[in-house]
């Protein structure tokens, strides 16, 4: 895995002294996970730099753990007046759009 991406999940897990750089650490490392995700689905379109991120998507995709710890940080943001809700709100629903319908209630 590229070292720019270490850096980007350690900023989605770690840190929360910085909200706002968390927040968008995560959109960025959602944004990333779906267009691997839609460059697995069409091999055609599949863009140089993503085979060295495909061990990201993959890893996430038989983890579930890294969406419930993602999960819980934005959950916990929700109240806090200093954030922009509705951007947590929209992360929220790109994980829950992105998981595999056997992990994710149907809304």
């Amino acid at each position: 895995m590229p070292s720019w991406a270490k850096l980007l999940v350690i900023f989605c897990i770690y840190m929360d002294k910085d909200k706002m750089l968390q927040i968008y650490s995560i959109s960025v490392f959602i944004d990333i996970l779906c267009i691997l995700k839609l460059n697995k689905q069409d091999p055609e379109q599949l863009l140089s730099y993503s085979s060295d991120l495909l061990p990201i998507l993959h890893f996430v995709e038989s983890n579930p753990k890294v969406f419930q710890d993602l999960t819980s940080i934005l959950w916990n943001y929700l109240g806090d007046s200093d954030l922009d809700s509705l951007k947590i709100v929209s992360l929220l629903y790109q994980i829950h759009n992105f998981l595999n319908d056997s992990l994710v209630e149907e809304v």
